[in-house]
């Protein structure tokens, strides 16, 4: 089931008996975990006709407790099931007596599974796969994130130039709730003038820090060792620590070599995302155009060197950063 199908369904109050909710892109997952929750329970006494089992307490006795026992003043009740224990166990009496209850769950009830993680194998995660009304929350594509956060924005009333809702949604690495945090804030700043700039977003919202440290990473490659140490600075200012600094500098470099090996090997650049994981591709492939694939397997060995010494040495980490920046600048 795509969302336009889920959508559609609580548009008009037509729910599955069952659903099954997985996927990265929590945001859009918690929303749409509401927008049921919200329409089965309306007017309704909450505390007699919805529960949250989480899990080790997601067993089928506290399942068919609560399903068997019928809504009280409503006609319906929702039970949502998080990380189920379940799904990652191996066959056994529990799990097929779950199976075997919600093969007639009572019309009443609307269960909705939500899991993280989960074996494909398991029993119950075939049953819920073939049976269940299954909604898969993908991280949404640059595009995507620019036209929803166009869409928040408009319903304050108010516009964004394209320019900077690619900005935006840029500098916060495609975090749906941030967007939709920053969209306010700027909507309030630029409510008089009714449409919002990119310098509006450069002068209110706050960068992501794995955005802070790419461009830290972009004035490496540019060989502009001043103000990568500056940004560096910047950043230990707002207490980030260095190893966490580390750690995406070594993130962004390996981002970088798979790009690399990606651009040699004559991938497009529309296949990327999909074929490497990465989002933003376009920012990563003007880097890497900047830097051969030898340089960049000499930058990771650098980075790896950096995490070594900064375990395993008394030096002070943010020397260690700096002549990390140095070392592979040059």
């Amino acid at each position: 089931m795509d969302y336009k199908e889920l959508i559609k369904q609580i548009k008009d109050n037509n729910f599955c008996s069952i659903y099954f909710y997985y996927g990265e892109e929590k945001y859009l997952l918690k929303h749409y975990v509401n927008e049921i929750k919200d329409k089965v329970l309306v007017d309704t006494m909450e505390e007699f006709n919805f529960r949250l089992l989480e899990d080790s307490s997601a067993t089928s006795g506290n399942v068919i407790e609560f399903c068997d026992s019928y809504p009280v003043m409503s006609q319906k009740k929702l039970l949502i099931i998080k990380n189920c224990d379940y799904f990652k166990g191996k066959k056994n009496d529990a799990i097929e007596e779950l199976i075997e209850y919600l093969k007639n769950i009572p019309e009443y009830v609307h269960v909705l599974f939500i899991q993280d993680t989960f074996d494909k194998k398991s029993s119950l995660y075939k049953f819920v796969n073939d049976k269940a009304c299954c909604v898969e929350f993908k991280k949404l594509d640059e595009k995507q994130l620019q036209g929803w956060c166009a869409k928040q924005i408009k319903e304050d009333g108010m516009e964004i130039d394209i320019k900077a809702a690619q900005y935006l949604v840029e500098i916060l690495e495609g975090d749906m709730q941030k967007i939709k945090n920053e969209s306010l804030k700027l909507s309030s700043y630029a409510k008089e003038r009714g449409i919002i700039t990119i310098d509006d977003v450069k002068m209110i919202c706050i960068k992501s820090l794995s955005y802070e440290v790419f461009e830290m990473v972009d004035y490496i490659i540019k060989k502009n060792i001043k103000n990568a140490i500056l940004q560096l600075n910047e950043i230990l200012n707002s207490k980030e620590s260095e190893i966490k600094i580390l750690g995406l500098i070594i993130w962004n470099m390996r981002t970088l070599h798979k790009v690399k090996l990606a651009i040699e090997e004559g991938i497009q650049e529309y296949s990327m995302p999909k074929r490497l994981g990465i989002s933003f591709v376009s920012k990563y492939i003007s880097q890497a155009n900047g830097y051969s694939l030898s340089k960049l397997q000499k930058a990771l060995i650098l980075c790896s060197e950096a995490d070594i010494q900064m375990k395993s040495t008394g030096i002070d980490n943010k020397i260690i950063l700096e002549k990390l920046i140095i070392q592979i600048a040059n």
